[in-house]
């Protein structure tokens, strides 16, 4: 009976621990894309965090040491230089002065010698508030399903664990 009791014992604790794993590793999985989709195309993405203009590229996005020049509305407001593996990342905040209403940031660069521009269109509110994302920009649909997926998989471990209690009430009663 003890023996009955000790792998009864583990069990629960295998359940409870994977029940713990997937549910917080179905959270991170989750946390880990952002929202909402950035643009972008092999040579790297250019979108709009709030207040800042942001560009970047993975390896192999621009040449290694090509210049980077970031723009909004055709004016300079930062320049850098691409990393040896051509990754890339630069950002500059939008200027306070700038009008309201639609705007265009655009990152040019080189890529196997020849130039590429990434853009990205922003509005600017007329009541001075922080930039919104143009209308081109992607809705957001459907739903977070996070929360049912969670009920689920607690759900599943509670009816393993009454199916392992029934075993062992079985056991126990055809032992006696």
């Amino acid at each position: 009976m003890a023996a009955t009791r000790s792998s009864f014992r583990a069990l629960l604790t295998g359940l409870v621990l994977a029940t713990v794993a997937l549910l917080f590793g179905a959270a991170a999985t989750a946390g880990a894309a952002p929202y909402p989709p950035r643009a972008g195309d092999a040579n790297g993405s250019l979108w709009i965090d709030g207040d800042t203009v942001r560009a970047c590229g993975a390896a192999g996005s621009a040449d290694a040491g090509a210049p980077l020049v970031l723009t909004i509305d055709g004016q300079t407001v930062a320049t850098g230089a691409s990393e040896a593996d051509g990754s890339f990342c630069i950002s500059a905040p939008i200027p306070a002065g700038l009008a309201s209403g639609l705007h265009q940031a655009a990152l040019d660069s080189v890529k196997r010698g020849a130039p590429f521009t990434l853009t990205a269109n922003f509005v600017v509110p007329a009541a001075g508030g922080p930039a919104a994302p143009a209308a081109q920009s992607l809705p957001r649909t459907g739903t977070d399903s996070g929360s049912l997926a969670r009920l689920a998989v607690v759900l599943m471990a509670a009816g393993t664990g009454m199916v392992g209690v029934v075993a062992l009430r079985r056991r126990q009663g055809a032992e006696a």
